[in-house]
């Protein structure tokens, strides 16, 4: 999914859970594009690691790797959060 469908516009704040590869820095790059505040965090963080991480940036959404998406679920379940 695009960034541009999240409605991301300036000042909104992002995290990104993806690996230093050429996907992560792209999106990292189209969140800038966007106006947005990206930040990076390791995609190998456990769950209560990456709601930590959302809660401080107090970013709403995350994109991630696919393969990694049972731990963002895990999050968004316990945040109470579907997005």
């Amino acid at each position: 999914m695009p960034l541009a469908a999240l409605e991301l516009k300036k000042g909104d704040r992002i995290t990104i859970s993806m690996p230093t590869s050429p996907q992560g820095v792209i999106c990292f790059y189209a969140a800038n594009k966007l106006g947005a505040v990206a930040s990076m965090i390791h995609p190998l963080s456990p769950a209560k690691e990456i709601e930590f991480y959302l809660k401080t940036a107090k970013s709403p959404c995350s994109p991630h790797a696919r393969r990694l998406l049972w731990k963002i679920q895990e999050v968004q379940e316990a945040r109470g959060s579907g997005r």
